[in-house]
C-alpha cells in the first residue's frame, strides 16, 4: 500500500510538471493546492511547494513565491527563497525611475487602447539612459511576442505627406538618404504638436544622444584620430546641415525645429528604423515598443521579425526558448563595430567584423567624370575604399578590384569592356562596387598595395598620438559608456590594421617571387592569403 500512494504521488508530480512544461501556470497553483490539504507526506509536500512557488514566479508573482516559501523550514525552500528574493530586487531595479514613470504608463496604455499585443515581454531600465525589453514570464520557441498593428506604425511616406515633405517633392529637393529625412521630419512635426496622436510613443524616445560620436565633445573626438570615425562624423553631419539648408529655401518653416532638433532626430532614426516589406514595396519605418529591443551578436537568433501584410501587423517570434527576466534582442543586420558606434552609438563585443575606410579624390585627369561615374559618385570627388578584418562576402577583394580601376590611367571604358573583368551580379550595372577587375599590370598593383599600406601606417601613427593602451584601459571598471566605446573601436581598428598590414606584406614579397615560386605558394596554400595572391600569378 505504501509503494502505491508512492507511484500515485509521483505519477501527480509528473503531472503537474507537464502542466508546468505548457505554461499552464494558474492550473498548477489549483491544482497543487488541493493536493496539499489531501497529504501529510513532507517530502512529497515540498516538491509541491516548489511547484507552486516557481508557477507564482512565473506568473509574476515574485512576493507571493517568497511568502508561499516561507510556509516550509527545508533548505531546498529556503534556497530557493533566497533566488528569489534576488530576483525581486533585481526586477525592483529596472522599473522605471520617478521621473518617467507617468510617461511609462501612459505609453503602455496606448498601446494596449490601440490593439498592440504583447506577450510575455516588459520594457525595463537598465540605467536612466538605458532600456531595453526583457520576457516577463518563460518564453517557449515559436511564440509570437509582439503584434504592432499598422495604425501605431511610422513610415517614410507618412513623412512625404507633410507639408514641408510635399515641398521638398514638388520642388525636386534631392535627399541624400530620403528615408532617413521624410521619417525625421514626421516625428518632429509629430514631436511639435500638443496633441499629437503618437504623443505617448514621442515621449519615450532617448532626450540624450551623447552616446553617438557626431555629438561626442572634443576630448572624445580626439581620442577617436585614427579610427576614421571622426571623419564619417563630419560627412553626416556636412549633408544633414546641406540638405536642411536646401529645404529652409522651399520649406522656411523647417526652422521651427532647427539643425540641432533635425540632426539629432536625423541619428535617432538611423538607429531605430526598420526596413518593412509594406506592399506594394518596402518602406523605412520606426515599430514603437518593437524598437526598444536591443542587440546582441551572441544572440543574434534569439528572434525573428516580419512584416505581416495579411493582418497588418508588424510581428516578432521567439526563434527559441527564453527564461524569465532574460533580454529580448533583435537583429540590426550584421554590420560593423565601426557602423554600429556611428550609427548606433554603442559597441558589441561579440560583433567579430571590424571596418576601415581608405578616402583618395577622384584622379584629375580627362577621364575623371567616367571616373566619377563608374564609382557612383554625383556629389562628391571623393572615392572611399572600405576594408574589413577578416574577406566579408569579397568586400576586400572589391575594393582591391575598385583601387585597381582607380589608377588605371588609360580609358576606363576600355578597362571594363575587357573579357576577363566581369559584373558580379549578371546584367547588373549599378557601377558602385560592381565590378570586379582582375589584376592589370605589375606597376598598378604595387600602387594599390603601397596605398593600403601607407594609409594604414598614416593611421596607426594618428592612434599612437594618445599614447593609449586599450587593453589595459579596458580593464578600469571606472571608465564611461562612451570611454569603453571609444576604447574598444581603437582596438578593433588597431587588430584591422594589423590584418591588413599583412595582407600587403603578403601580395608584396609575392610579387617579387619568380612565377615558379608564386605557383608553388599558392598550390601548397602556404599562405593564409592563397586566394588574393591566386589572380597574382601572371603579372
Amino acid at each position: 500500500m505504501e509503494n502505491l500512494t508512492t507511484d500515485i504521488d509521483a505519477n501527480f508530480v509528473k503531472q503537474v510538471e507537464e502542466l508546468f512544461s505548457l505554461d499552464l501556470f494558474l492550473k498548477v497553483i489549483e491544482i497543487v493546492d488541493e493536493k496539499i490539504h489531501e497529504i501529510k507526506n513532507s517530502e512529497f509536500n515540498l516538491k509541491l511547494i516548489i511547484l507552486k512557488a516557481n508557477a507564482l514566479a512565473e506568473l509574476g508573482n515574485i512576493e507571493e513565491a517568497i511568502a508561499f516559501l516561507s510556509t516550509s523550514n527545508s533548505y531546498v525552500a529556503n534556497i530557493l527563497r533566497e533566488t528569489f528574493i534576488n530576483e525581486l530586487k533585481e526586477i525592483q531595479n529596472l522599473y522605471p525611475p520617478p521621473f518617467v514613470k507617468e510617461k511609462y504608463e501612459n505609453y503602455l496604455m496606448w498601446l494596449k487602447l490601440n490593439n498592440a499585443e504583447i506577450q510575455k515581454c516588459k520594457i525595463v531600465f537598465y540605467s536612466p539612459n538605458y532600456r531595453g525589453i526583457n520576457s516577463s514570464k518563460k518564453i517557449e520557441a515559436n511564440e509570437v511576442l509582439m503584434k504592432i498593428p499598422l495604425k501605431l506604425i511610422i513610415t517614410e511616406n507618412m513623412g512625404r505627406e507633410t507639408s514641408i515633405g510635399k515641398k521638398i517633392i514638388e520642388n525636386n529637393i534631392a535627399l541624400h538618404y530620403d528615408f532617413a529625412s521624410f521619417c525625421t521630419l514626421f516625428h518632429l512635426e509629430e514631436l511639435f504638436k500638443i496633441d499629437s496622436y503618437w504623443k505617448p510613443y514621442l515621449d519615450m524616445l532617448p532626450q540624450d544622444f551623447s552616446n553617438f560620436p557626431i555629438f561626442y565633445n572634443e576630448e572624445e573626438k580626439r581620442m577617436l584620430l585614427g579610427t576614421g570615425i571622426n571623419d564619417s562624423s563630419q560627412i553626416i553631419m556636412k549633408f544633414c546641415k546641406t540638405e536642411y539648408e536646401k529645404i529652409k529655401e522651399v520649406a522656411p518653416e523647417i526652422d521651427k525645429f532647427g539643425f540641432d532638433k533635425y540632426i539629432q532626430m536625423y541619428m535617432l532614426m538611423c538607429s531605430r528604423m526598420f526596413s518593412l516589406d509594406i506592399k506594394p514595396k518596402s518602406l523605412a519605418a520606426t515599430v514603437p515598443f518593437a524598437d526598444m529591443c536591443n542587440y546582441n551578436y551572441s544572440n543574434i537568433n534569439q528572434t525573428s521579425w516580419e512584416w505581416n501584410n495579411t493582418d497588418n501587423m508588424f510581428c516578432v517570434m521567439a526563434k527559441r526558448n527564453i527564461s524569465r527576466n532574460q533580454p529580448i534582442f533583435e537583429s540590426y543586420g550584421e554590420k560593423s563595430h565601426f557602423n554600429f558606434l556611428l550609427y548606433y552609438g554603442f559597441i558589441d563585443q561579440s560583433v567579430f567584423k571590424s571596418k576601415v575606410i581608405l578616402e583618395l579624390p577622384v584622379p584629375l585627369n580627362q577621364y575623371s567624370e567616367r571616373k566619377k561615374f563608374y564609382f557612383n559618385l554625383s556629389d562628391s570627388d571623393i572615392c572611399r575604399f572600405k576594408f574589413y578584418n577578416i574577406e566579408y562576402n569579397g568586400r576586400n577583394k572589391r575594393n582591391i578590384s575598385n583601387l585597381r580601376f582607380y589608377f588605371y590611367e588609360n580609358d576606363p571604358d576600355k578597362l571594363i569592356e575587357m573579357k576577363d573583368n566581369k559584373w558580379i551580379s549578371s546584367g547588373d550595372k549599378n557601377p558602385k562596387n560592381m565590378l570586379i577587375i582582375n589584376p592589370i599590370s605589375f606597376e598598378n598593383e604595387m600602387k594599390v598595395i603601397s596605398t593600403i599600406y601607407n594609409f594604414i601606417q598614416k593611421s596607426i601613427k594618428e592612434l599612437d598620438k594618445n599614447c593609449i593602451n586599450e587593453e589595459t584601459e579596458l580593464e578600469r571598471s571606472d571608465i564611461s559608456f562612451n570611454l569603453r566605446n571609444i576604447l574598444l573601436l581603437r582596438k578593433y581598428q588597431r587588430n584591422t590594421f594589423q590584418y591588413l598590414t599583412e595582407l600587403c606584406v603578403a601580395e608584396e614579397n609575392f610579387l617579387r617571387l619568380e612565377k615558379s615560386e608564386r605557383e608553388k605558394l599558392v598550390k601548397t596554400s602556404l599562405s593564409k592569403f592563397s586566394d588574393y595572391l591566386a589572380p597574382l600569378l601572371n603579372l
